[in-house]
Order: C-alpha cells, then sequence, then structure tokens
C-alpha cells in the first residue's frame, strides 16, 4: 500500500501567511504540520512508500524538509505550478500521480491535516473491505459543517447521501481528506475528470464516487484540524503547544 500526500496548493485563504512558506511547512508548536502527518504514517507497518505531491514553486522547501529528516522511502511528484492559477488542484494531482500509485491500494491525504489519532484501525477496516473508505469526523457544530461535505451513512457505514458545503447542513458528520482506495478504483480519477468533476474539491470527488460503487465512512475520534485559514491555524498551534507544555 502507498501513502499520497496532497501538497501541491498555494493556500490563498491564508495568505499573507503562505505566500514565502508552504502550507504544510507551516509551524504547529514548534514543529511543521507535515511532521505530525508524516509521524502517522511511519507507524503504518502497512506502507511500503509515501508519495508527497508539491508543486515547483515550495519544491527547494520540501527537499531542505526531507533532507532535515533523512527519510528514505519519501518521494515527490512535482507539479509544474509556480502560482495559483496554475495549480492542478488537489483531484487532478491525484490523477497526476496514478503512474506512481496506480498498481497499489493507496491511501491519500491532505497535507494540511493535523490530528492526535491513529491511523491503523482506519487501515485495518480498509483491510477487512476492500472498498473504497473514507475518514469521518464530527464537528459538533452545524455552523462549522457548513464548511465541509457533510454525510450521512446506513448502519453499516456505507455512505448513503454526501453533500459539499451545504447551505442547511442537517448532521455534523462530516467526511475529511483521509481516503484509502482499492488499486481498481483509483482509475476512476479519470473517469471523473473526464466528466467535468471539479479538479480542486476531494468531496465532489468522493460524492461522485459514491454513485459508481459503494463507499464507507470510519469514524474518527480524537482531536482534528483542517489548517484552511490563519483561525484554524491559530487554533492548532495553541491546541498542540498546550498538549506539550509540561504540567507544572
Amino acid at each position: 500500500m502507498k501513502a499520497l500526500v496532497l501538497a501541491g496548493g498555494f493556500a490563498k485563504r491564508m495568505w499573507p501567511i503562505t505566500l514565502e512558506v508552504a502550507k504544510p511547512l507551516l509551524e504547529v508548536a514548534g514543529k511543521p504540520v507535515l511532521d505530525y502527518l508524516i509521524d502517522k504514517l511511519l507507524g503504518l507497518k502497512e506502507l511500503d512508500g509515501i508519495v508527497l505531491t508539491i508543486n515547483k514553486r515550495f519544491e527547494e522547501q520540501f527537499k531542505a524538509w526531507l533532507d532535515a529528516r533523512k527519510l528514505g522511502n519519501v518521494e515527490f511528484i512535482v507539479e509544474e505550478a509556480t502560482r495559483e492559477e496554475e495549480k492542478l488542484g488537489a483531484v487532478a494531482g491525484i490523477a497526476n500521480a496514478l503512474p506512481r500509485i496506480e498498481n497499489h491500494d493507496c491511501l491519500i491525504i491532505a497535507g494540511d491535516n493535523i490530528f492526535d489519532f491513529t491511523l491503523q484501525p482506519f487501515i485495518q477496516r480498509f483491510k477487512e473491505l476492500h472498498k473504497p473508505l473514507i475518514g469521518l469526523y464530527d464537528v459538533g457544530s452545524l455552523e462549522k459543517a457548513k464548511h465541509y461535505a457533510i454525510v450521512e451513512v446506513d448502519e453499516s457505514w456505507r455512505i448513503k447521501k454526501m453533500v459539499e458545503k451545504p447551505p442547511q447542513p442537517w448532521t455534523t458528520l462530516i467526511a475529511i481528506c483521509v481516503y484509502a482506495l482499492p488499486n481498481q478504483t483509483l482509475q476512476l480519477v479519470k473517469k471523473y475528470l473526464a466528466s467535468g468533476g471539479s479538479p480542486d474539491a476531494p468531496g465532489r470527488f468522493i460524492a461522485w464516487l459514491t454513485q459508481q460503487t459503494t463507499v464507507y465512512g470510519h469514524l474518527f475520534k480524537g482531536t482534528w484540524f483542517d489548517i484552511g485559514d490563519p483561525e484554524s491555524y491559530q487554533q492548532a498551534d495553541q491546541h498542540f503547544k498546550l498538549k506539550t507544555t509540561p504540567n507544572k
């Protein structure tokens, strides 16, 4: 199984913070967001490699990050974009990465996710099902749910319905960009894009995928942040600083 980390964006909603630093390399409680994620991935014995999609603009920053950590099982796919207007988008980035991952089952995860839970039960569930599996999280607020893809599941946690950023959400259960896809499912990314699907909205791809095949959800419990704007970045920084501060 391969892991594909999506880190090719330009984080426009966080400008000017991310004008000179790639968002996954922003520091949270003293270390890059990407470090938290890679630590989780390195703990998975099922993975036989980690691939990061990055853009040309921040290529040297990512190379410096990797050189400092000396991780032999991490490689890059460099997208040619040097500015926001040239970016591929998350879904198109998956399609661009297919030559490196298409002969493997794949764990796909956004490079701006930061969380404190383990991925092992998620991988175990995927091994049992060998069907598309997506991470779910309860944000606990209908107002917050407006900013994500909300989901409805049946008693077996099969995804029945998924709506991207609804103005009036009926649930606080959302999909997060943690996906496990069987190798045969990966080819559907091309079909989705060819049908006119959004190249930069992973939630819309998963919603479309539920119409093509059976997709299951896995509920994560713990703390999760999507570093999407300055406010969420500050919240994550404060949370992890508290976790790493010794009790006095």
